[in-house]
């Protein structure tokens, strides 16, 4: 068998040196009437008297230093009444956030994910005895009466924070306790008196644990470049080149679309139908159930890709998802607004077709200052807004006139806007707006991040 040790017998020493670390005593009072606490030192081990001895420095000139604590096992045996089915195992699912090594820091987004597989551990009951060494009855009775009166009769250990370690949790409980012990050794002084507490803790001994890093194919992406016969030589020496017409071939689980809508996502076929090719609807439990995995509401994450490009991660929308209790269609979908594109000119009251409406005809209120519209016609300054003004221009109030503060003409940039009517973004990509995120997003462009 291979060699293994992870120091879980220790662990549950340190723990229990750490519950008897912060005793005191009252050894007198100052000048003034305050107490003077001292407090009591913890050492692991049972005094013997060769250790006395060497903690003299072997003469009998030396006092001994008390009061002290001294902690040791005295016994640890099987526990067969808590043994479980000893080839059970159980399997466990750990994301950890992931880490940027250009800053050293760890981000909010999901990192690696590892399959931990754990075995049944043995049981074991293991006896402590804690002595109490004092030189005086005023010291024993004050640390009796503090330990006494904590340990009614247990209290729980937590040997770990660990959140895969079924074993971290247990108890210690008081079983006895010796109140004189004068007949233990101390050496030849018989001022020392020891106070004997016992003690049970039910423990667990763990066999390793198997680690597995887990790895969840999204999209299976084939690209494919076109080039001339001069980028063929340089592609063959793998080497860079220039492609004339790059396609990618997109392979998903089911080769689902999403349509992102409201805050809500639903599953959609390559036609576009929200049902199968039998007739049966699209459901995201049958989707995830594929995975192998659940679906951890309000961690659990879709991906949206706006890019273009594929292959490329920096605009991608991120949102968490959770179920939706009234259509299994669906998930609830919010999104991290961090990751939405900013507004680069602001916002707009809604897009509205000029000819048909206008402030103060009953659709539209008065206008105040600030008011905006993005048009979807052209109109003139003969028209009740008295501004001449292209299809897609957006135009706002400045109090006394409309004026056209985006020229759709003018600019090819890619510019973004709100509308506050619907609660939605609009993108401009140079010829037309559509909607910035919401909207279809084909295989490949959605990530399901369980």
């Amino acid at each position: 068998m291979q060699y293994f040790y992870d120091g879980q017998i220790r662990r549950y020493i340190t723990q229990l040196v750490r519950l008897f670390s912060d005793f005191s005593v009252k050894v007198g009072d100052t000048a003034s009437g305050e107490p003077i606490f001292r407090t009591v030192p913890v050492n692991y081990g049972d005094m013997s008297r060769m250790s006395s001895h060497i903690i003299k420095n072997n003469s009998e000139n030396v006092l001994t230093s008390a009061p002290f604590i001294s902690i040791y096992i005295t016994d640890i045996s099987m526990a067969g009444n808590r043994r479980t089915y000893q080839q059970y195992q159980h399997r466990s699912y750990v994301t950890e956030k992931k880490f940027d090594e250009t800053t050293g820091q760890y981000t909010n987004e999901e990192g690696d994910r590892y399959e931990v597989v754990k075995h049944n551990p043995v049981p074991y009951d293991m006896a402590i005895n804690v002595d109490v060494w004092t030189t005086n009855l005023d010291q024993k009775f004050q640390l009796f009466e503090q330990i006494s009166s904590l340990y009614n009769p247990h209290i729980n250990l937590k040997t770990n924070s660990s959140p895969v370690d079924w074993s971290s949790l247990t108890y210690m409980e008081m079983t006895a306790s010796n109140f004189s012990g004068r007949s233990i050794p101390s050496g030849v002084d018989e001022v020392i008196d020891v106070v004997t507490f016992n003690f049970l803790i039910p423990i667990y001994i763990n066999p390793p644990a198997k680690i597995r890093k887990e790895t969840l194919i999204h999209a299976i992406i084939n690209k494919m470049d076109v080039v001339d016969t001069k980028n063929i030589k340089f592609f063959k020496e793998n080497e860079s080149f220039e492609s004339q017409f790059t396609s990618y071939n997109v392979i998903t689980a089911e080769d689902y679309r999403l349509k992102f809508e409201g805050n809500r996502v639903t599953l959609l076929s390559r036609t576009g139908a929200n049902t199968n090719t039998d007739g049966t609807p699209i459901r995201w439990d049958e989707l995830i159930n594929l995975y192998g995995f659940d679906l951890r509401e309000q961690i659990s994450q879709i991906r949206l890709r706006r890019s273009d490009d594929i292959t490329i991660a920096e605009q991608d929308i991120i949102g968490t998802i959770q179920f939706d209790e009234n259509d299994p269609q669906k998930l609830i979908y919010t999104v991290d607004e961090d990751t939405l594109p900013p507004n680069t000119i602001g916002s707009v009251n809604a897009l509205i077709d000029p000819t048909q409406t206008y402030p103060g005809d009953g659709n539209l209120s008065i206008p105040v200052t600030g008011d905006a519209y993005l048009i979807t016609y052209e109109i003139g300054s003969e028209s009740p807004w008295g501004v001449d003004a292209d299809e897609n221009d957006i135009i706002q109030f400045n109090g006394t006139n409309w004026e056209v503060v985006f020229d759709s003409s003018d600019i090819s940039s890619a510019e973004t806007v709100y509308d506050n009517d619907i609660q939605d973004q609009y993108e401009w990509d140079g010829s037309v707006w559509k909607m910035s995120y919401t909207g279809i997003y084909n295989e490949g462009y959605w990530r399901l991040y369980l």
